[in-house]
């Protein structure tokens, strides 16, 4: 990110400029939620994951394991469709189910959690049979959320809830319960962090997180060759070997030969990609099967070969020291997860388990030459317990299970004061040890500006390791895909000079990097394509992202050294006739991540503002976090001044509100 210099002589601000700042600004608090990330994350999970897990499954096929099955006779199968939620509800002690709301479970220790229904399709010889509306499970529902009951009343006395509630956390066995969000490493990156490998994580189920992680290695760089390590496979990979099997790209325009001697040298026995699938099926029983699941199973088959050289082209560039090596903290290499995509992980994992236990308990009812019931087999306590088990514990891991899961994801939400509650549901665990006695997680990063605040850490061993959202910034949700791939779909030609990557996979070439980032940036602000799409560009590049978890925040759009906003619309903003979301639409701001802030010029004040410039801050307070933003002239104190008030703050902020009240 660049940011322009201050003058030593400001031009003073204009009214009309200080006033636009001040009126979007205000509309940011007025329109969106402090707690948005948690409510559009959950809301991203019933409306998007869970509909995808349930279709998506393989079709449980059940056959008797006797000896003596004719193998020929069409077997029992049984698929799982069509989701769908019913209210928040509990089930009374004689049979009735009564709709619930949040004080109800709160006065009765209640789960708070609405019923979750499928359609079970059942084929057998002879037949097939549907069931509609089946109970599958119980889902807890986040307060505040689509599924809450909250929103189908417009007065929220009549529930005995406060208005100002944000939302944002669920009731388990009457206690309020929050989920902290959860840094992890970015997934899809190219990442050299070191001289020893050059890593890529790639993810092949990003509602479960699964990853295949290939790494390139080189012992004595210079004298050895450069291999390949694979998941599940021992043997270390020739480079030239894996690139012959994957389709024979021309390495040479990526790395220079005499990098590459060494490595010639170790494969100068296998010239074809037939002898090199040979090769690899001394040591692996598919070698194709290898090839598909285990090298970037992200990644198209003819752009893998590709994708082997840019990242054997990083790790050279790396070690001859033409690039610095990759920082770990830096905000591009970090992934966030939000409580719907922790709930989604963990619903898939639980769900898998499931049908495995369906699927055994369907051949032993055919090995007792008994009718199968599908809607019978299906266990709703399974998925239910599980999940209600890690929200009541904050253990987010599965027994008997591979499932690598945290502990203290789950807190009791601080009802201390209000300010303290909101600050507790925008805090980031980065999931290290505070015992650890290390130092750079713990930095205060310049790639951090306008994400993180710079001063709500705790004390003591977790300082630097819980942090706090800033107060404009949020956390994507994955974005619809088709119209931006069809978008760029229209621009790929071949051997064109510049490569698109969508999501860390490359996806084609194109010609003009330049003239199709200006058609999306402009289809983007249009709302043609969603607006949390990163599009940004690197070494001629064309970088798309729309995955879940990358955190973003919004910024004045900049034409001609002019704020794209007049009087008029700033006068409908303040009258509540335009809100947050038409300013995205009418493209006066825009969000954009840290992808494109490398590459943009933003200026602090309206005032500051030139030709050569392509954003605005909203306001520069907006870095700092719930309790830093209420600090009186937080500039004029010492940096450990800010971070012991901010601490102080939970306990004394209602005491400045109350006196604010009783003023009134």
């Amino acid at each position: 990110m660049k940011m322009s210099s201050v003058p030593k002589t400001p031009v003073s601000m204009t009214s009309q400029t200080s006033e636009i700042s001040d009126s979007v600004v205000e509309s940011l608090f007025r329109d969106t939620k402090l707690t948005r990330q948690a409510l559009y994350s959950f809301d991203d999970f019933i409306g998007r994951i869970v509909p995808e897990v349930i279709s998506n499954h393989q079709t449980i096929i059940a056959r008797p394991s006797l000896s003596n099955y004719d193998d020929t006779v069409v077997p029992n199968t049984i698929r799982f469709s069509d989701v769908r939620f019913g209210v928040p509800s509990c089930i009374e002690k004689n049979g009735d189910i009564r709709q619930l709301n949040p004080m109800e479970c709160r006065n009765r220790d209640l789960l708070y959690s609405a019923p979750m229904y499928v359609t079970v399709h059942h084929t057998f010889p002879g037949g097939e049979k549907i069931y509609n509306d089946v109970f599958f499970a119980r889902m807890p529902v986040m307060v505040r959320s689509s599924l809450c009951t909250l929103n189908r009343l417009d007065d929220d006395y009549l529930n005995n809830e406060c208005p100002e509630d944000p939302g944002g956390y669920f009731l388990v066995n009457g206690r309020e319960k929050t989920l902290v969000v959860q840094e992890r490493i970015s997934p899809n990156t190219i990442f050299c962090f070191s001289p020893n490998d050059c890593v890529y994580h790639a993810e092949y189920d990003s509602t479960a997180h699964r990853c295949s992680t290939m790494r390139i290695i080189v012992r004595k760089f210079g004298s050895s060759p450069f291999r390949v390590t694979l998941p599940g496979l021992e043997t270390e990979i020739p480079i030239l070997i894996l690139l012959r099997a994957l389709g024979d790209e021309p390495w040479e325009l990526y790395v220079n030969s005499d990098d590459a001697s060494s490595s010639v040298l170790d494969a100068e026995s296998i010239l074809t990609q037939q002898q090199a699938l040979e090769w690899l099926e001394e040591y692996c029983d598919d070698p194709q099967s290898l090839l598909d699941r285990r090298v970037y199973p992200n990644v198209s088959k003819k752009m893998k070969g590709l994708q082997l050289c840019l990242q054997w082209h990083k790790y050279i560039e790396c070690l001859h020291g033409r690039i610095p090596f990759d920082d770990r903290d830096h905000v591009n290499a970090k992934r966030l997860d939000t409580a719907g995509a922790m709930i989604g992980s963990m619903f898939c994992h639980l769900f898998y388990q499931m049908l495995s236990n369906i699927k055994k308990s369907a051949v032993q009812l055919l090995n007792k030459n008994k009718k199968i019931r599908p809607h019978r087999l299906i266990q709703p306590h399974h998925i239910t317990d599980g999940i209600k088990y890690a929200l009541a514990t904050g253990n987010w891991k599965i027994k008997s299970s591979t499932f690598a899961g945290r502990v203290g994801v789950s807190q009791m939400l601080n009802r201390n004061t209000y300010i303290s509650c909101i600050s507790q549901l925008r805090r980031v665990d980065t999931g290290i040890d505070s015992q650890q006695k290390i130092i750079a997680p713990r930095l205060l990063y310049g790639n951090q500006w306008g994400y993180f605040c710079p001063s709500e850490t705790p004390e003591g061993g977790p300082c630097g390791l819980v942090k706090q959202l800033a107060l404009s910034t949020s956390i994507t949700t994955q974005c619809d895909t088709d119209t931006l791939l069809q978008i760029v779909g229209g621009h790929f030609v071949n051997g064109g000079c510049s490569i698109v990557f969508h999501n860390g996979a490359p996806i084609g070439k194109i010609s003009n990097a330049a003239g199709l980032t200006d058609e999306l940036r402009y289809a983007r602000r249009c709302r043609t394509i969603p607006s949390d799409t990163c599009i940004a560009i690197e070494k001629n590049n064309l970088i798309l992202w729309t995955d879940g978890g990358r955190v973003s925040r919004p910024v004045f759009v900049v034409k001609n050294g002019q704020i794209l906003m007049t009087k008029a619309q700033m006068i409908d903003l303040q009258a509540n006739r335009l809100r947050w979301d038409d300013l995205f639409s009418l493209g006066i701001i825009e969000n954009i991540s840290i992808y494109e802030e490398q590459n943009a010029l933003i200026a602090l004040y309206p005032k500051y503002l030139k030709s050569d410039h392509t954003h605005c801050e909203l306001d520069p307070s907006l870095i700092l976090g719930t309790l830093g933003s209420t600090i009186p002239y937080p500039d004029h104190n010492q940096s450990p001044r800010n971070v012991y008030q901010c601490g102080k703050l939970i306990l004394f902020c209602d005491a400045v509100v109350m006196r604010l009240c009783t003023a009134h």
